[in-house]
């Protein structure tokens, strides 16, 4: 359950009891939001995740958790991948922008 506010969307830590462990393939394809808060301990994004989306930045409040990310993820999308108070690791950030995000930061602030 993804809260979309005007064009902001929040990936809860949970959904019904479950963590949120993963973004589907195609979750914010052609997406309107412009920026998404990912406040879940996210291990994977699938592959076209943000294809093609107007999102342009992702704030992730539990980078490190991060493992997978599939190839073309953000294809088509010009996205910031911001990790909030914290740092990918070195193969997620490489993975990050192999999977087409335009910039990875650590240590962001969710501007």
């Amino acid at each position: 359950d993804v809260a979309v506010v005007g064009k902001t969307a929040t990936i809860p830590a949970t959904v019904d009891g479950m963590d949120v462990t993963a973004i589907a393939a195609q979750a914010f394809k052609k997406s309107d939001a412009k920026t998404v808060y990912v406040k879940a301990a996210v291990t994977d994004i699938e592959k076209g995740a943000f294809k093609k989306a107007k999102t342009k930045k992702i704030f992730f409040y539990e980078p490190a958790a991060l493992n997978t990310v599939a190839k073309n993820a953000f294809k088509g999308a010009n996205v910031k991948v911001v990790g909030v108070g914290g740092s990918f690791s070195e193969s997620a950030a490489s993975q990050l922008k192999k999977a087409g995000a335009s910039k990875v930061k650590n240590n962001g602030t969710a501007k």
